[in-house]
Parts: structure tokens; sequence; C-alpha cells
């Protein structure tokens, strides 16, 4: 019937089905054609490639590689997801990395239908067609140039182009990114768009923005573009800029990812582990690894720096191994202090989610409708909050009350601590206005140690930001006699 019609049937990869099961479907389909009544039914039956499906096997390239070449691809379905559910999301609002999987689809010289499967508005659907032009267009151009690839020097040269990546990444890309997100908060400020509105009108997630603010780096290009066109930055930029920005465009979900992990690194720790590494020999490098526990592979590629060194369980074990620790600076230290002390805590809560049916924290944030990335830092500052609260009841500075912590007594200004008004800071009992006065107050005492601190000096203590409100706050929390 198809025959007659001049109809072709394309058989779907739904969610789960194997590359393997689809290449079976089709050896059976051949020994049917082999009957003369079906000898064309090879003809008008092929596949329907659904990427988003293909994620959630794995990845949607090494499905496209497992697939027979002979089997024809009639048409494909574009959405995203994060590898787990069929979500049907708009491309950038999961980690498939569409560029790649145009690039191998290319390769097989794919030229006809995509179907965009995933709701959404008017013009974020023109932005989002124009996009995956771009991306077809650059895998057909990758494509035509293939074949002038040096094949022997192919392993060597995707060495190299890693190592680039590495050091631009790292040196101009994240830098010129929270500075443009600065510029945009000037702008924000000139024109006096509160944060709602600005969201509101561009269609941004306000976490999402918050989140810039707070110097995450920014992985939704297409988010950041709507912002720099609304303040007309492009025209603004200088030559560099405009390339970083170019560059930035053209940058995969994968890409990104991996950018927003690496940007949180201090470089300067990256490159005192890797200059010491490329001075050990092989064999003293296998030692290292069977000593420390740490893959072969792994110290390799942070050798040949192919990969950068991330993980700080591994770091922490080779710069001991290195006896690196000496060499680095505080803010590299404070870094991996605080990163082991973010696996502890994950470790410590992960249980409890499990107890609740919850595995991960991404299946958690899955539930509440929220970012993995909003979760995961909730998650660490309730942590830490838990433990600084610890800290003030064993001090006898707080009372915990089922509304939550209160302080237990009026605090006398001139046997206050340091370490007193920190805990009660980070416990959540003074504000950070407050913080900044008590401090303030502490110093004044410690220039003045023979001086009876009495309650008007508030008012002659300036800092930004503190008014009568912060002043009548502290007065319910201080007292300043003796007694």
């Amino acid at each position: 019937e198809a025959k007659e019609s001049n109809i072709k049937i394309a058989v779907e990869n739904t969610a789960g089905f194997k590359p393997q099961k689809m290449n079976k479907l089709f050896e059976r389909l051949e020994i049917i054609s082999k009957i003369t009544k079906f000898k064309d039914i090879l003809s008008y039956v092929g596949v329907c490639f659904d990427i988003g499906h293909a994620h959630i096997r794995g990845n949607p390239v090494n499905y496209l590689k497992k697939l027979n070449p002979s089997i024809k691809i009639y048409n494909v379905h574009i959405h995203d997801n994060w590898g787990d559910e069929d979500e049907h999301l708009r491309i950038g609002k999961g980690i498939i990395d569409f560029r790649e999987v145009f690039e191998e689809l290319s390769r097989r010289k794919y030229s006809k239908n995509m179907v965009m499967e995933y709701l959404t508005d008017k013009v974020s659907f023109i932005e989002d067609i124009q996009l995956i032009k771009e991306w077809w267009r650059l895998s057909q151009e990758k494509r035509k140039s293939s074949s002038s690839i040096d094949f022997d020097n192919f392993n060597k040269q995707r060495k190299e182009d890693k190592r680039d990546k590495i050091e631009v990444w790292t040196e101009d890309i994240v830098i010129f990114l929270k500075n443009l997100i600065k510029k945009i908060e000037v702008e924000r400020e000139k024109k006096k768009i509160s944060i709602k509105k600005l969201c509101f009108y561009l269609d941004i997630p306000p976490t999402t923005y918050q989140g810039w603010r707070e110097g995450r780096t920014p992985i939704q290009s297409f988010y950041l573009k709507k912002l720099v066109d609304y303040f007309n930055l492009e025209e603004r930029f200088c030559d560099e800029e405009n390339k970083l920005w170019q560059k930035y465009q053209k940058m995969t979900p994968k890409d990104l990812k991996y950018l927003v992990k690496i940007s949180s690194v201090p470089y300067s720790l990256v490159r005192k582990v890797i200059e010491t590494l490329r001075k050990i020999k092989d064999t003293d490098l296998k030692k290292i690894s069977i000593k420390k526990r740490v893959p072969l592979t792994l110290l390799r590629q942070w050798k040949d720096k192919t990969k950068i060194p991330l993980h700080p369980l591994y770091l922490k074990k080779i710069i001991e191994e290195l006896n690196l620790y000496s060499l680095l600076s505080e803010e590299e230290k404070n870094w991996l202090k605080n990163k082991l002390e973010e696996i502890e805590i994950r470790e410590a809560i992960i249980p409890y989610y499990k107890r609740a049916g919850k595995d991960t924290l991404r299946e958690v944030a899955k539930n509440l409708g929220v970012s993995y990335e909003s979760v995961r830092l909730d998650t660490l500052k309730i942590a830490r909050k838990i433990k600084w609260i610890v800290l003030a009841e064993e001090h006898n500075l707080i009372d915990l009350a089922e509304e939550g912590p209160k302080l237990l007594k009026k605090l006398n200004i001139h046997t206050l601590t340091f370490e007193e008004i920190e805990i009660l800071f980070r416990c959540g009992i003074f504000d950070r206005r407050v913080y900044k006065v008590l401090k303030k107050l502490l110093e004044y005492r410690r220039k003045n140690p023979q001086e009876f601190i009495k309650e008007d000096i508030l008012s002659k203590i300036k800092i930004k930001g503190v008014g009568k409100k912060t002043i009548e706050k502290i007065k319910s929390y201080i007292k300043f006699d003796y007694r």
C-alpha cells in the first residue's frame, strides 16, 4: 500500500529502543525483501531518528554510529532532556550536544526534514530555528573539510585542540562573561528596571539571572543574547570582546557545561599541578597512581593538558604527594577546603534523600521543578548553616526554638568576641548590616581598650546601607553596661 501511494514509512526510535534492536528489525526486513512481492520494502521503510529518545539510552552520536549505515533516515525529531526522562524540553534547557549530533547526521549525508518537538513561544521558536540552521550549516562545512584531514595526526590534533580550549576558556571567556554580567547590571540600574520586570519582559527565569549576579557563569547563550540585544551592548564591544562573544555563542551545551566546571577552579592551582606532573616520568607516574589510588589515565590526561584537574579528592592526594601545599596561595587553599567540605556535606545528606526515596540531588530538583544547581547550592547552604547553629549552641549563644534559633540573651559589647559575632551571623541571627556594625564596634574597642563604650557610639558609625532600622536591631541584641 505504501508503494502504491508513494508513502515512506519511518520507524521511530522510542525512548529506550536500542540501536541493536533497530538493526535487527531492518535485518528481518532485508530477509523479507528476498520475496519477490516485497522486493522494494527497504526503499519505503526507514527510521525517524528522535534525538531526545536516543539521549535516554546514552549519547545520540553513539546511537547513530551503532545504527547500520545502510538504514535510511527519513526524519529527525529535535528536543532536549537531561538523559533520564523523555521531557521534550526546549534546546539548551537540557544537556544534549546538538552540534555533535548534527555532525554525525551530516556524515550520514542526511538532508531531509527536522521537526522541533517541544512547545515554546513564537520569539523563542524563531531564535531556535536560527540556531539549528547555524549548527547545521557548521556541521555541513565540517563534513566538506573533513576529507582534507590528516588522519595519522588526527588524535594528536584533537589533543592540541583540547589544550587550546583549556587555555582559552580559563583565561578569557570566563572573565569576559563575568564582566559582561557587570555591564548588564550597570545598564539595568541606569534604566531603573527591576530584575523581576526585566526577566518577565525578556522571558528569562529570575533564578537564572540571580545566579549570574551571584557569580555563576552563564551557560544559556540564548538568554544572555536577549540581554545583550536589549541593552544594545554588542555594538559597543571592542574587537577582542566581539571575538569572544561570537565564540561563546557557537559553543555547544556540552562545552558550556564544562566551562562552568572549570571556571570555578583557580587556574594558578591547575598550572602548578600540571607543570609539576610534566616533569615526572611515566614510570614514576604509575607509582604515584598505585600509591594514591588515582587513575593513571587521569594523571596522564592532566600531564598532557587534555583534561583539567577538577576532582578535589584526587587533587588533594596529588598535592600532598608532590609537596605542593606550601606553594598554594590562601585563595587556592580556601577553594580546595570548600570543595572537600562540599563533598563531605553531600555524602552526609544523600542518605536522608535516599530514605525519602530520592537517590540523587538531580532527582530532588526534578520533583521540585527547579534546577539541579539551585538544589545543590541550597543543600550546601542549609548544611553549613546547621554546622554554625551547632557551634552557636555549644557557645551558649542561642536557644533552639521550634520556629528557629533565637538569641539566648543580650550580648555585652565589652566582652563580645569576633568569633561570637561570626558564629551568630553564619547561623542567621544577625544580617550582614548588623554584622558589619558589630565588627566596627569591636575594632573600635580594640583600638581604645580603656574607653567605656556607650550606646551613643552607634550614631557615630557610618557604614553604607546602615540606617535607623539596623541601629534599632543592634540595640535589641547588645547591652552597653557591664552588668
